[in-house]
């Protein structure tokens, strides 16, 4: 079934159509019965005139389910089209939440790097503080050793002399 607007209004044409044809004949009928008033001839006419009649109805009734038919395609057509708008609706809705918890996670993404930024700023930092007092150290052995080897000699040298 074709169910644009276009084809029921064509449809519905056509059944206006048939019901003014049938109505037509109808009155013709009755016009040439009156006028010949022949009982033969009335017989033939009643007898053409009701296998039109029948015909012109069956395509009405057929048309009338046709239209139905369109009609309830339509209908359905229109309630799966409100189905889509309103899933498509609640897509959107998602999306627009899953786009927002996404900026959110990117700031935090940036937070966190600045953070792991700070840490190996720091490390760093601490590393070179540990290098530079792990030489100061090496050069305060080296001096307290001087030290002791002057005080050692100095010591010695003053024992020696008395």
């Amino acid at each position: 079934m074709d169910d644009n607007p276009n084809n029921t209004q064509s449809l519905l044409a056509r059944i206006q159509q048939l019901e003014h044809e049938r109505d037509e004949l109808r009155k013709d009928i009755e016009q040439l019965c009156i006028q010949q008033a022949g009982p033969s001839y009335l017989v033939v006419a009643t007898r053409m005139h009701f296998q039109r009649t029948a015909g012109l109805e069956q395509e009405i009734e057929n048309l009338k389910k046709q239209l139905a038919a369109c009609t309830r395609d339509n209908q359905n057509l229109q309630e799966e089209l409100s189905e889509a708008y309103r899933i498509k609706g609640q897509l959107a809705e998602l999306h627009g939440t899953e786009a927002a918890k996404n900026i959110e996670l990117e700031k935090q993404v940036k937070f966190f790097h600045g953070c792991v930024a700070a840490a190996f700023a720091e490390r760093d930092q601490s590393i070179m503080e540990a290098e530079k007092a792990t030489e100061k150290e090496e050069l305060m052995s080296q001096r307290l050793n001087e030290v002791q080897n002057r005080y050692f000699r100095t010591f010695m040298h003053s024992h020696c002399l008395y």
